[in-house]
């Protein structure tokens, strides 16, 4: 370029700076004495509770993550941020921060001069008042109006607020690209940890970002944050912030960047189920709960629901998908028993995007047989006398033209309550509710938190036959009282709701009633415990784990097919749902007829408690003080439905153990292992020739042996055996010999009691001898 033309252009940009300056200078004294109207509308508010992201904690106070609007916005205290954060932004964007006033005149003129020296508009001069101000109140035009709106705020601002405020409020509200407003939601944003905790390498990279979000944003241009940073650390270096050593090493740290797409949302179903809760619970909108900076803490753990939502996604835990591609879906809820809270939540085989349909929360299903331990069974123990030994006979019968059957069209004439439930016969579960009334069985019902309509009467509801139908968790909820010593708690999902200054603003009270005595609350699950080691819930069963669980399953069309399908299980600490069907049943879209809930259902239960328990084994459900175990004759109980308490000699593997409410128990003792004894009236007569021996057999469950010893020989036989049932019994001996002396009597053997594999003996009645003549004389 020609050396006039320099020449020039230096005298053009320096008067034209001398002029801005000039202008500057008046406008700026202008707008002191008179007041601009942006200052006027200033709200110190805007700055110092901005829009701020939400946070999601676990129920053990771990981050789940952070949740926004429009803004992903999250504040931190300036005290937490070690120096070298601090000084890394101030050797980015303004070192003399804490000497000037709002607006720094030294930095101004040598920014003139540099613009003047390279003859182009170089250099800015804006300090981070003057940032903090533009962002928050001003447009961003280039207007020679703003800038001196700006620098008039930015002296205002000083005049109101500390240095540390004021670098307090602008790291919590300046943009650093990726979507993150402040400083603590791009520490996240990019480094997946909290501002306090960033490396002196981290801090220069966000500073750094400051100048150009688009060029420098480290998820962006990786090697152009680099080179920046390196500017922002020899920055540092040259105002004596760092030494050599930090320098160095804080150069050589690799660029390392989280990806946070997928855990920006991690647990869709359970996150779903607690924003709405928390709308209602606070009565505002979704904008206003994301953008409000509170700290929502839930009862989630974290554990179960990642376990959950993986069994979700492995298709052995499933039946094949309908012809057209169609997937059965599911829906999954665990529950503590003891405080209501929602551990997990899956209310689907995908979570596609935010509050979709939660089939867990929303989707009323006929749960089958799931129903009959609370629409029957539970009432019947609870109310009506009832007992786990209580005989109901199955068999099929008409009920004003209502036909039940059970599964299979198989029947099995008397069984015990305990038998019918484990294995979920269906006449005996309608033959009950008929009995007690179907009003008293929808009463309880209703008590655990189960819905009716008005259309719902009639014994179909012993079979699961709801208008409406229910909810996996509703269902899991009712089922809690059994484990819980008769107390239910309304299920909760939030804990509590801190405000942005972390102010409580919602705290849970449970909500616990007592719907059931501890009792009968104990003996439906013991019963249910057989329903999971030998009934229809078996195949969820682990070895060495107390476990109890019922299922479901709800037919289609009154066909062999199935429409829904379900297992509640339940440990001492835990209760599991699970739910399987079609979202819309029909000819082409229906279970098999394999598929029930002690199928899948249980398949994915069982799996969710192996994990739980991989390492620990919960308490054994506790047995109230009014329960009484009584040890049975299983024989009598089995053949003969007799309620016998067993003898202390009687096998343990023929006995059973059964629980009663105390005052409800049988006492009468079975005979059936006792050592019998010897008859008392043992006589002998002659008659006819020959002896004829006689007694009376006064033990059913003994066998009589009549023995005779040769007094010559010693050699003894037994002559023949009665039945303790034959009552009277006279035997006459026609096989002695003539002249020869003998010695009678009876002995009587059990015909159970059993020692060491043989059978265990009485001793011998009197011995009466006898000599035969030798001659026989009538």
């Amino acid at each position: 370029m020609h050396k006039g033309s320099k020449l020039l252009r230096f005298v053009k940009v320096f008067f034209c700076s001398v002029l801005l300056c000039a202008i500057f200078i008046i406008l700026f004294a202008f707008g002191y004495i008179f007041n601009l109207k942006d200052w006027q509308a200033f709200n110190p508010q805007n700055i110092t509770q901005p829009s701020q992201s939400l946070t999601v904690y676990d129920r053990s106070g771990e981050v789940v993550c952070d949740l926004h609007g429009t803004e992903d916005r999250m504040s931190i205290s300036i005290k937490e941020l070690p120096d070298y954060v601090i000084n890394a932004f101030l050797a980015a964007e303004d070192a003399r921060f804490f000497e000037h006033s709002g607006v720094d005149v030294v930095r101004i003129f040598g920014a003139l001069w540099q613009d003047v020296k390279f003859g182009y508009i170089k250099e800015g001069a804006s300090t981070i008042t003057q940032q903090l101000v533009k962002q928050m109140f001003l447009k961003t035009d280039q207007t020679v109006s703003r800038k001196v709106q700006e620098a008039l705020m930015a002296v205002k601002m000083e005049n109101v607020y500390s240095k540390n405020q004021i670098m307090e409020m602008y790291l919590n509200f300046i943009y650093f690209g990726n979507g993150a407003y402040g400083i603590q939601a791009a520490s996240k944003a990019y480094f997946g940890i909290d501002a306090k905790d960033l490396s002196l390498a981290q801090a220069s990279i966000l500073a750094g970002v400051l100048k150009s979000t688009t060029n420098y944003a480290p998820h962006l241009h990786p090697d152009k944050s680099l080179y920046r940073r390196d500017t922002v650390l020899n920055n540092m270096y040259a105002f004596g912030f760092i030494t050599q050593e930090a320098l160095t090493k804080a150069k050589a740290e690799p660029l390392v960047i989280v990806d946070n797409a997928k855990g920006q949302y991690p647990y869709g179903f359970y996150l779903d189920m607690v924003l709405g809760d928390a709308e209602d619970i606070l009565g505002i909108s979704s904008g206003d709960l994301l953008g409000g900076g509170y700290g929502i803490y839930t009862s989630l753990d974290q554990d179960m629901q990642a376990t959950a939502q993986k069994l979700f996604e492995d298709p052995q835990y499933f039946p094949p998908n309908a012809a057209d591609g169609t997937p059965v879906q599911s829906a999954l809820v665990i529950l503590d028993n003891k405080t209501g809270e929602i551990l997990s939540v899956i209310g689907g085989r995908e979570h596609t995007a935010q509050r979709i349909l939660n089939r867990a929360l929303s989707s009323r299903r006929q749960p089958g047989s799931s129903i009959k331990p609370l629409i029957v069974y539970a009432p019947a123990i609870e109310n009506f006398g009832y007992t786990t030994t209580t005989c109901l006979l199955d068999e099929q019968e008409s009920f004003d033209g209502f036909t039940p059957s059970n599964a299979g069209n198989t029947y099995h004439g008397w069984v015990t309550l305990r038998t019918a439930l484990a294995h979920s016969y269906n006449l005996p579960a309608i033959k009950v509710l008929n009995a007690i009334g179907v009003q008293s069985g929808m009463d309880y019902c209703s008590r655990t938190g189960i819905p009716f309509s008005d259309d719902d009467e009639g014994l179909t509801l012993a079979l699961g036959g709801l208008t409406s139908g229910v909810t996996p968790l509703e269902l899991a909820s009712a089922y809690t009282p059994f484990s819980n010593g008769g107390y239910r708690t309304v299920p909760s999902c939030i804990q509590k709701i801190t405000d942005r200054k972390g102010n409580v603003v919602y705290q849970n009270v449970p909500k616990t009633y007592s719907v059931l005595s501890p009792e009968t609350a104990y003996i439906m699950t013991s019963i249910l415990e057989t329903g999971a080691t030998e009934g229809t819930s078996k195949k969820l069963y682990i070895e060495g784990l107390p476990i109890a669980a019922k299922t479901g399953t709800s037919s289609y069309n009154q066909s062999e097919y199935n429409k829904d399908s379900w297992i509640v299980s339940y440990t001492p600490e835990i209760t599991v749902c699970c739910w399987m069907g079609f979202d819309s049943t029909d000819d082409n879209h229906v279970l098999s007829p394999r598929d029930t809930g002690g199928n899948y259902p249980a398949l994915i239960a069982k799996a969710m408690y192996g994990h739980i328990y991989a390492n620990r084994k919960p308490a054994d459900f506790l047995i109230p003080s009014g329960v009484v175990p009584v040890v049975l004759d299983k024989i009598a109980l089995e053949e003969t439905n007799e309620l016998l308490v067993a003898d202390k000699n009687t096998p343990e593997d023929q006995t059973v153990t059964e629980y009663y409410k105390q005052g409800t128990q049988p006492t009468a003792v079975s005979g059936r292992f006792i050592v019998p004894m010897p008859p008392e009236d043992f006589h002998l007569e002659k008659s006819g020739g020959f002896p004829l021996l006689s007694f009376t057999a006064q033990n059913e469950n003994a066998v009589y042996m009549i023995c005779r010893t040769d007094i010559e020989s010693g050699d003894t036989a037994v002559l023949a055996e009665v039945d303790g049932r034959d009552g009277f019994t006279a035997y006459t001996d026609k096989t002695c010999a003539p002249a020869k002396s003998y010695g009678y009597y009876i002995q009587a053997r059990g015909k159970y009691a059993v020692s060491d594999g043989q059978y265990v003996h009485s001793d011998p009645s009197r011995i009466i001898t006898y000599t035969q003549p030798s001659e026989i004389t009538q």
